[in-house]
Order: structure tokens, then sequence, then C-alpha cells
């Protein structure tokens, strides 16, 4: 497989003073990912009233949730972590069962999802966040606990210390052998509905389908009514590039 950086050209940035570059190398992050089943109609409440956002109902009732709680160990702009809630939407121009669509999304691991909330733990990914994708970024305490058997992640107000976020996912067995996926999200720039794309390449890691794995606990998210854990991912050893935002095509 190739080196996932390899041919990638990237160019000098400020965010906010600061220099970076785009697209954005993570090139040593952990991640642990969930896909759960919510109430369709407080899924949809959360989406952009703008014409190409639609959620993705798999169900009478249901959509789909994208947990994805990450550990960047090494990136250009620095180590932070980071926590998206992203809602899963039916890409534009896309037709077909809104099931299909889920399960061949997760069969070719392509996800699209309008993120809800992301908060970090650094200004500078604050800042990089809002200036250039409209990512509704916003700093926070967020901590990770293994202790072999589970990996528990919690996201905090540092103003006020409150829980926002608790979730424990299992420590599963990993292979060694490196796989792709990719997450497009949607963010709304200036009136219109863009699209970046954010490549993951998993170096060591596990997954279950339909077997759960993955624990919300009570007090998070209860307003979306989340369901079955239909997919999880324990991958601590990944890697990943962050695209600018483009126009769908």
């Amino acid at each position: 497989m190739n080196d996932l950086f390899a041919g990638i050209e990237q160019r000098p940035i400020s965010i906010r003073g600061t220099p970076a570059r785009a697209p954005l190398f993570f090139r040593d992050l952990a991640m642990m990912m969930a896909v759960v089943t919510v109430e369709r109609r407080a899924a949809a409440a959360l989406l952009p009233d703008l014409p190409g956002y639609r959620v993705l109902t798999i169900a009478p009732g249901r959509a789909l949730l994208g947990i994805n709680c990450f550990e960047y160990r090494d990136s250009d702009i620095g180590p932070y972590h980071e926590v998206s809630i992203a809602v899963a939407v039916r890409p534009p121009r896309r037709r077909g069962p809104g099931l299909w669509l889920a399960g061949r999304a997760a069969a070719r691991e392509r996800y699209h999802a309008f993120v809800q909330d992301l908060p970090v733990t650094t200004e500078i990914a604050v800042a990089g966040g809002v200036d250039f994708l409209n990512f509704p970024k916003w700093l926070a305490g967020i901590e990770f606990t293994e202790d072999g058997q589970q990996r528990s992640c919690r996201v905090s107000d540092p103003q006020s210390g409150r829980v926002r976020y608790a979730f424990t996912g299992e420590v599963i067995p990993t292979g060694k052998r490196p796989s792709d996926c990719t997450f497009f999200s949607y963010p709304l720039m200036d009136g219109r509905m863009m699209r970046a794309e954010m490549r993951v390449r998993r170096l060591q890691w596990g997954s279950k389908t339909l077997g759960g794995g993955f624990v919300i606990e009570p007090g998070t998210l209860d307003e979306l009514r989340p369901g079955r854990v239909l997919q999880y991912v324990y991958a601590p050893r990944c890697q990943a590039v962050l695209f600018e935002p483009r126009q769908p095509v």
C-alpha cells in the first residue's frame, strides 16, 4: 500500500497568524468510532434548512449518528483531541433506499455526514476549523483513559466542568492489515453547501458489526434517543489527511 501522504502537495496557510499547511496532515492518531441509530425527527432538526441537506433514514423513524473520538498525537498544528458528533446525510443527487445507501457506505467505508458538534482541545484547532471549514468547533476538555479492556472518552466544558459527552469503547483485538476509510462532511459556507474530505488510514485496528462494543453513557445525547450500535471501530494507530472544502459534484 502506498504512503498515504505521497503525491499530496501542501500549501502554506496562516491560521490567525500561526503558520500551518493545507491539506492538513495527521501523521499519528488514535480513533474510536461508532455508528448508532437515533430518532429521525430529532436528527433532522439538527440539519440546516438548505436544499441538499437530507437526513439518511434507514427505517421508519430512525436515522444514523456517527461518533468519532480522535486523539491526534502528531499533526501539522500540533497534538490535540477532538470528538465529532455527525448526522448521516444522503449525498446530493444520490437515489435509492436509505438502508441500501447506508449499507453501501459501510461496505465501501465512505461515510457522508453533517457535523453537528466538534469539541477540540486547542485554540489553533478551533480557529482552523471555524475559519477554513465553518465547523462547529469549541474549546473543551477531552480526556481519554484506557485500562486494557475499555477505552473511555469524556468531554467537558472547561469553564463549568460539566460533562457534555461520555463514551466507552471495548479494547478489541487488532490486526496489522492497513485499511482506508473516508469521511465526507458537508459544512455550510457563505450560504452554500460545501464538501470536505478526510481520508483515514487505519494501520492497527479492529471492529464489530451489529455487536455492540460501544456505550453512550446516560445523559449523553439523550435527546436523540440513541439505539443500537451498528458499527464500532477501535483503531489505536492511524494516519489521516484533511482536505479543504469544495463544492459537491
